[in-house]
């Protein structure tokens, strides 16, 4: 019986044929990271997606080379909005910290 995926010694092998599954399987692979980390389906995340216009809840940006990111509360799991890449990063490095956030916008305020 012939083998479906390749050797595990063969670790350039192993990387294309991951690489090929991944390519293959998108929509499958984002439908089951939607449910799995937000307890989203796609018909949510589309819903959500509308009622931003499209763009990122805290620039209203849009990115045409990727999906807005679902940001949702660390602590809680909800769902809070779709953001770009940019915002996602921004606040991710702040820790999610409102307060840091603040801190942030009036250290940029003064000039």
């Amino acid at each position: 019986m012939a083998r479906t995926s390749p050797s595990r010694r063969d670790k350039k092998k192993q990387r294309e044929y991951a690489k090929r599954y991944r390519e293959g399987h998108k929509p499958e692979r984002r439908e089951r990271r939607l449910k799995l980390e937000y307890g989203l389906s796609v018909e949510d995340y589309e819903t959500l997606n509308r009622e931003q216009g499209g763009t990122c809840a805290i620039c209203g940006g849009v990115d045409k080379t990727r999906r807005l990111a679902v940001d949702h509360c660390h602590e809680t799991g909800l769902v809070r909005g779709l953001l770009c890449r940019n915002c996602n990063v921004g606040i991710g490095n702040l820790r999610d910290d409102s307060k840091l956030c603040r801190a942030a916008a009036e250290y940029l305020e003064r000039g």
